[in-house]
């Protein structure tokens, strides 16, 4: 009787260290897929961002004002100067 409950608690713990395992193992997972959906939203506002640049510089180039540039991009004043400079360069 001592020998099946040992056997019962072996058992049981044997239960436990899997159960932590597995959940350890799927809060990897869980990480890993939250930093990939992180990536890939990072990546898209960095590509959204360099698509507006792009198109300030157009619009630079058409003599747009920056004020007008700046509601259609939503890039800051500051940042359609910024562009500005750099091209004048």
């Amino acid at each position: 009787m001592l020998n099946n409950k040992l056997r019962t608690e072996e058992n049981m713990v044997d239960v436990i260290a899997l159960i932590k395992q597995v959940g350890h193992e799927e809060g990897i997972e869980q990480g890993r897929e939250e930093g990939r959906e992180e990536g890939r939203q990072e990546g898209k506002q960095e590509g959204e961002r360099e698509k507006a640049i792009q198109t300030a510089k157009r619009m630079l180039d058409r003599q747009i004002d920056i004020q007008t540039i700046s509601d259609i991009t939503e890039l800051s004043l500051e940042d359609i100067a910024k562009i500005e400079r750099e091209s004048k360069s």
